[in-house]
């Protein structure tokens, strides 16, 4: 009995996983489990190439952002920008297209935020806290409208955040009012900009944020507006078949920053890096 238990924890421990190769190499798609009963198992050596070649070409495409921005800026440390081997995959995520998000570095995330020794954000602090004495001693709806304002403009000029994925079955953005605009973006196939952006996580109008939405690969689009002004961006990608999974097909990008920040932010991305991405 013993024995046959023995048997059947090596057969378990030993369960084999194949996924599709790197396209153009010889790559070893094969590897042991070893988180047999977990929600994760182990990568191929083919997948945890290609996750460092993904990751590499991310990290050069934002690299003036991650080491070039410094002065009046702090890079944060809970950015999630470095290249590091992966160990776990989710369970079954070789039937699809590889996202860096299944493996257990996570999606590509960048932070940056305005130095609070900097003249200018000791400023802003300075009228910040002089609209809320104000809100305090006179609490009329029109002076929280204007500490509202305020509060809204200060966070998108001193936060830009970035999150990047890839190969997703759909992304969207909610606009709580206003609308988006178009946005000029090398190579992409589909760009937009807006104000009152619903947070990811949702929430309400008070948690909005200026925000980018910028699609790499071949999205189908649908943008629906309610009768209150409230606007859905669907995007449902569409993938090739008979191709590799091992391939970036799609590639997604949320810049959260109010829009003076944004332009250079755009100016700062090496787009070209992110075209050539796309189908390798």
């Amino acid at each position: 009995m013993l024995f046959a238990l023995a048997l059947h924890m090596q057969a378990q421990h030993s369960s084999k996983i194949v996924t599709d190769k790197i396209p153009g190499t010889n790559c070893d798609n094969t590897a042991v489990d070893e988180f047999v009963g977990a929600l994760n198992r182990s990568a191929t050596p083919c997948e945890i190439e290609f996750d460092r070649q993904v990751r590499s070409a991310l990290r050069k495409a934002f690299d003036k952002l991650i080491s070039g921005w410094s002065g009046d800026w702090i890079f944060n440390p809970n950015s999630n920008v470095e290249v590091t081997p992966v160990k776990g995959i989710d369970r079954g995520s070789e039937r699809y297209f590889y996202q860096i998000s299944v493996s257990d570095a996570k999606d590509f995330y960048l932070e940056l935020n305005m130095n609070p020794a900097a003249p200018q954000y000791r400023e802003w602090i300075s009228e910040y806290s002089a609209k809320l004495d104000q809100i305090r001693t006179n609490p009329e709806n029109d002076a929280y409208k204007k500490f509202a304002a305020f509060n809204y403009f200060v966070q998108g000029s001193t936060n830009i955040r970035i999150r990047v994925s890839t190969n997703d079955k759909s992304n969207r953005m909610i606009v709580m009012k206003g609308g988006s605009r178009p946005l000029i973006v090398p190579g992409a196939a589909y760009a937009v900009r807006a104000s009152y952006v619903a947070p990811l996580t949702g929430g309400t109008i008070d948690e909005s944020m200026d925000a980018a939405f910028i699609l790499f690969g071949n999205p189908k689009v649908k943008v629906n507006t309610d009768s209150e002004g409230l606007q859905g961006i669907e995007a449902e990608n569409v993938f090739p078949s008979k191709t590799s999974h091992l391939t970036t097909q799609q590639i997604a990008i949320r810049i959260e920053c109010n829009t003076a920040l944004l332009d250079k932010v755009l100016k700062a991305i090496d787009f070209s890096v992110l075209q050539n991405l796309i189908g390798k």
